[in-house]
């Protein structure tokens, strides 16, 4: 019933790599495999990190690939 209310038919899940480029590269790689997931870090700029945080709580991103600052 939680999921249904924020509008994701999957639990949020944050996935925590060591490195900015470890966080595109598994983004990708699970974006390929038909996830909705996408990467927040600090090489992105502000605008694309608010927009990646504000898809992620609201939908439809439901996996958050993140550095593990």
């Amino acid at each position: 019933a939680q999921a249904e209310k924020s509008g994701h038919p999957f639990p949020l899940t944050i996935v925590f790599v060591e490195r900015k480029t470890k966080c595109d590269e598994v983004a990708e790689a699970l974006t390929q495999q038909g996830l909705l997931a996408t990467a927040l870090h600090g090489g992105r700029s502000q605008n694309e990190r608010e927009a990646a945080l504000r898809d992620f709580r609201h939908g439809p991103i439901n996996i958050l690939v993140s550095t593990d600052v």
